[in-house]
């Protein structure tokens, strides 16, 4: 680490950043996306209630302009979109089941 930071510091590479996230994942600690994951398990929890079902659009909003959350904050600002809440969400899927109305 110790050398990382000095490269780092020398000619501002990114090296620092990338050994901290290497050590991160090594060591087996808990890394942001594991604690916005569970968060956003609660959060959506909240949000569904007793409904069966819930449009992602309508999670997105929630989630975005609920300021006790972190995710309007992501990417740079504009806020959680399908792919981020699949990517934070992947951890915890089981299986795939698609929600929604089927042609009969």
């Amino acid at each position: 680490m110790a050398i990382a930071e000095l490269a780092d510091h020398k000619d501002d590479s990114g090296l620092a950043s990338r050994a901290r996230q290497a050590a991160v994942k090594l060591s087996g600690a808990v890394a942001e996306d594991e604690e916005h994951g569970v968060l956003l398990l609660a959060a959506i929890k909240g949000l569904i209630g007793d409904a069966v079902a819930i449009r992602t659009s309508a999670i997105l909003e929630k989630l975005d302009a609920d300021e006790n959350l972190p995710f309007s904050e992501y990417r740079k600002g504009e806020g959680l979109n399908a792919h981020g809440l699949a990517r934070l969400l992947k951890p915890f899927v089981t299986g795939r089941r698609r929600c929604g109305s089927t042609a009969a």
